[in-house]
């Protein structure tokens, strides 16, 4: 559930840019991002681009115009460039925390997970009312196999935002990878409780009960998740629930 924030949108905070009386460079410039941000919601990423690159060319010195390209950057899935463009954010304006944010998904996307985390908590850091970077931190922990933090996290980000299912869940398999299944079974609960259309809660939850060795309750959720589609809880069905 890693997202960006409102893509193509003039982030309100650099707004100020252009409350001072325009020059004709600062007027140029505003024009090249608007019609960027115009054909990059029509699609037309390359035409978008092109505008952009012209408005940072016309003011290098403009945080709104390189904010707006390393968001299309990312869109075209050029990660590397994107990453470049929000490091000149952060060189212009270090005090919000969007382009830390979208840095960090930018490094997710190549694997460069350190380099995510500390984006992340740099955008907490700035705005710490960030479930989704709480969240996205928490997963990027995950890969690294930090469990403990990553449910530390995980329980801010629900903290900012309780109805959360997605980080319930994954704060459940934290306590699943360090054999707290009773918690784990907890967090499962609640996340089929907030969204009950989502197998891999049940196959889960099942592979929880089978770890206490209830497994009557295993199989039911296997059952359940396996009618949904998951083919690993079929499996289990199978191997552990056909007498």
């Amino acid at each position: 559930m890693k997202k960006a924030y409102a893509l193509f949108l003039t982030i309100i905070a650099f707004s100020f840019l252009f409350c001072s009386l325009a020059s004709a460079q600062v007027k140029a410039n505003k024009t090249y991002i608007d019609s960027g941000i115009l054909k990059a919601r029509l699609g037309d990423y390359n035409s978008a681009l092109k505008d952009l690159n012209k408005a940072v060319a016309t003011d290098s010195g403009s945080a709104e115009a390189w904010y707006n390209r390393g968001v299309l950057k990312y869109e075209m899935k050029d990660y590397q460039g994107a990453i470049k463009d929000y490091d000149r954010v952060v060189e212009l304006r270090q005090s919000y925390s969007e382009p830390f944010f979208n840095r960090a998904l930018a490094k997710d996307a190549i694997r460069d997970y350190d380099g995510a985390i500390r984006d992340y908590s740099k955008a907490i850091g700035l705005k710490a009312d960030n479930p989704e970077a709480f969240y996205n931190k928490a997963l990027d922990l995950m890969e690294l196999e930090n469990f403990q933090e990553a449910m530390m996290n995980f329980t801010r980000a629900l903290q900012y935002k309780p109805v959360f299912p997605e980080a319930t869940y994954n704060r459940g398999l934290c306590s699943f990878r360090l054999k707290d299944y009773k918690a784990a079974i907890e967090d499962f609960n609640n996340a089929i409780r907030l969204d009950s259309l989502q197998a891999d809660y049940y196959a889960s939850r099942g592979a929880a009960f089978a770890s206490l060795k209830q497994l009557n309750d295993a199989c039911l959720d296997w059952e359940k998740a396996g009618a949904m589609g998951n083919e690993q809880s079929r499996a289990y069905l199978e191997k552990y629930c056909k007498k």
